[in-house]
């Protein structure tokens, strides 16, 4: 994760990830491509 993520939205990175694992179970988002170039693409708001 970048370290700069963290700061956009002023939380801690345990945040983000706890936060990010919960909208990816919730199908919101979806991860296209590998880690290094790929992107996320929002299916559902």
């Amino acid at each position: 994760m970048k370290k700069n993520s963290k700061l956009f939205v002023n939380i801690k990175e345990d945040g983000v990830k706890y936060n990010l694992t919960k909208i990816k179970e919730q199908d919101k988002i979806k991860r296209i491509g590998s880690d290094k170039s790929g992107h996320w693409d929002v299916i559902n708001l």
